[in-house]
């Protein structure tokens, strides 16, 4: 009876090491999708898609939330969060807060090439970003974003 509760044991154990190999290969250790190269899934305002969520978070949410978006607007306000990240909010109707709330990339905190386009941000310009969408907590949250373009 030992011996057969010792052959299951061991078994068992096995099968989760594989288990365990198994998901660090596949999912833990997987490839990201490179935002800044990658074609938007999605073109729209930011006005828009804080209204799809508003409208129909469940919906909105299944449609957009992992996607890549390119999202236009215009500059409510640029924050720094953790001393070097930036944000960029954008306003839209009906939000309680700012709208859409787009966390830059941290190439923006840590690349000169990136720091140099932080420049044209002002507040009240238009901004063309390229992120991945997160979903919404009372705006739209999107993060690892770029600049496509400013206005």
């Amino acid at each position: 009876m030992k011996k057969k509760l010792l052959i299951i044991g061991l078994v068992l154990f096995v099968l989760g090491g594989a288990g365990a190999v198994i998901g660090y290969v596949f999912v833990y250790n997987k490839q990201h999708r490179n935002i800044e190269k990658a074609n938007p899934d999605f073109e729209i305002t930011a006005d828009a898609l804080y209204q799809a969520f508003a409208d129909d978070e469940i919906a909105a949410g299944a449609m957009y939330t992992g996607k890549v978006v390119q999202i236009s607007g215009t500059i409510e306000s640029i924050n720094t969060v953790n001393e070097a990240m930036k944000t960029i909010v954008m306003p839209a109707t009906g939000a309680m807060l700012g709208g859409v709330n787009a966390l830059l990339h941290e190439k923006y905190a840590t690349d000169a090439k990136y720091k140099d386009a932080l420049s044209g941000l002002q507040e009240g310009n238009s901004v063309t970003l390229k992120c991945k969408c997160t979903g919404f907590n009372l705006e739209v949250e999107l993060n690892n974003c770029f600049i496509a373009s400013t206005q």
